[in-house]
């Protein structure tokens, strides 16, 4: 299919011959027509042609012209992925399309056949390619200005909610949620200016049970600085209830991943500064589904008579446990990774301080659980020539490590590994950024399958040569993926860009 063009609406015709009439013949002459052979009064179904893929974009992006000459979309209840669509004729009308895909041949409707019926093996089961732009939508706030994208969440339809900040003339940074439908159009906005006109910024997003969501970030307070805040907004955009959290120190306190427990709890992992002898700690905190009592809070203090920024990054959960990741840094400012497993109480099932084995440093900035129960995480780790490398690794639910893999940029320029997510094969989605030397990156998107190969692999690169990321990527109930990050532009310093790949 062929995307960005402007629709070309399919024509309809009466039953019969498969000839198509001229616009204007048919405009004059399709009363007289429907007056001869119908005299009764009963007038047939309405069907409608089509010679190309572009002829059923008003169906959604999805749909494609079969070889019979109709329209058909996706279903997966048929053994070919496809229906024909309502309008069909010649009696196809809702039938399932022919199994052609998935016989091992080419077919000159196909991009690729790999005889089997899977999606996100590098040839999907519709016979299109994995990985392939469904659609690209951006945002830029006036100015050299740099907006962002942290974190995408999906709803049980497939549509896809954002959040990050934008930059507002006079209120500076604001919070900023976005929904985009399942075709990619703006559903609502959601923008959050607080106190005093300072500066707001999302980072975390969750679907709840009601197809609404969590978000987390910062909101920067006059008495205060930057407090920890969560909110809750429903599926039509409106706020439902917001909390904001201060470590007890007028300074830095920001949520940087929430995610939604079991029992619908919410647990919450960042940094605070609870002590004016230290600078940012490690902090963790559950508290009720409103958000309105904590549970329990804890601060984990970074090395010993060292005040250096320490950050809890992402965070998770596993049979009603709790699993964190972030890094502390030492006196030198060298990050060592930390990822820990904590009860629903708040006491460590197990932890792990870095270095590795290796001792470079190393942050952990995303983790999350596959259905069996495994945890993938994603992270960054400096290499013997002081470059940033990406890092991953699979591991069991009790930190075993059982693969690990690291991804460096050609030009051994600094790259950062930023967030992961499973895939309903066992796989999963791994997003972040590669150098392209003289301070400029790429955004990067990989597929992973079940056995950690890769399957397929995006690179993102905006006009101006600056600072182009993939911060996450989710998975919408057709198996797509959605991804979101910024990308620079001469007239931007960073532009909000969210896009939606095939499986």
């Amino acid at each position: 299919m062929i995307y960005g063009r402007q629709p070309v609406r399919a024509v309809p015709r009466l039953v019969g011959p498969r000839r198509k009439p001229s616009p204007l013949s048919y405009r004059i002459g399709v009363s007289a027509a429907i007056g001869l052979l119908y005299p009764s009064g009963c007038l047939p179904a309405p069907t409608f042609d089509c010679g190309s893929d572009e002829q059923c974009n008003d169906l959604g992006q999805a749909a494609r012209c079969e070889p019979a000459g109709y329209c058909s979309v996706a279903d997966n209840r048929c053994t070919s992925g496809r229906r024909y669509h309502e309008y069909a004729g010649d009696g196809l009308a809702s039938q399932c399309t022919r199994l052609r895909c998935g016989n091992g041949a080419v077919d000159p409707d196909e991009e690729c056949d790999d005889a089997n019926d899977a999606d996100g093996d590098g040839c999907n089961r519709d016979c299109r390619r994995s990985g392939q732009e469904i659609w690209t939508r951006s945002y830029a706030s006036t100015g050299n200005i740099e907006d962002r994208c942290y974190a995408v969440a999906i709803d049980s339809q497939g549509n896809a909610a954002v959040i990050g900040h934008i930059y507002t003339e006079g209120q500076g940074f604001d919070l900023w949620v976005r929904k985009y439908t399942v075709d990619g159009d703006a559903a609502w906005t959601w923008v959050k200016n607080g106190d005093a006109n300072l500066d707001e910024e999302g980072w975390s997003i969750q679907v709840d049970g009601e197809d609404g969501f969590v978000v987390g970030g910062y909101l920067t307070t006059a008495a205060q600085g930057p407090n920890a805040w969560i909110a809750r907004i429903n599926a039509d955009g409106f706020r439902v209830w917001e909390q904001q959290y201060d470590g007890g120190v007028a300074r830095v306190d920001q949520a940087r991943g929430v995610t939604i427990m079991p029992d619908g709890d919410i647990s919450i992992a960042g940094y605070t500064t609870a002590d004016d002898l230290w600078d940012t700690q490690l902090w963790l905190q559950r508290v009720s589904s409103d958000g309105s009592i904590v549970r329990w809070a804890r601060v984990l203090p970074g090395f010993t008579d060292v005040s250096q920024p320490d950050r809890a990054h992402g965070i998770a959960h596993l049979d009603g446990d709790i699993l964190a990741v972030g890094h502390r840094q030492d006196v030198g400012g060298v990050t060592h990774h930390f990822i820990a497993r904590v009860n629903p109480q708040g006491s460590d099932v197990w932890r792990e301080d870095g270095p590795d084995a290796d001792g470079w440093p190393s942050s952990i900035t995303a983790v999350e659980v596959t259905p069996k129960g495994e945890l993938l995480i994603m992270g960054r780790k400096v290499n013997p020539a002081g470059n940033g490398d990406i890092w991953m690794q699979r591991r069991t639910g009790d930190a075993e490590v059982m693969w690990e893999e690291i991804v460096a940029s050609p030009g051994e320029s600094d790259d950062r590994g930023n967030g992961i997510a499973p895939t309903p094969d066992g796989g999963f989605i791994a997003t972040g950024e590669l150098g392209a030397g003289a301070g400029s990156t790429d955004g990067w998107i990989r597929r992973y399958d079940a056995q950690n190969r890769e399957v397929w692999t995006d690179i993102v690169s905006g006009p101006a040569g600056g600072r182009d990321t993939i911060w996450d990527a989710e998975i919408d109930p057709q198996g797509n993926v959605i991804a979101c990050g910024y990308t620079a532009t001469p007239e931007t310093g960073g532009g909000i860009w969210v896009r939606k790949y095939t499986p």
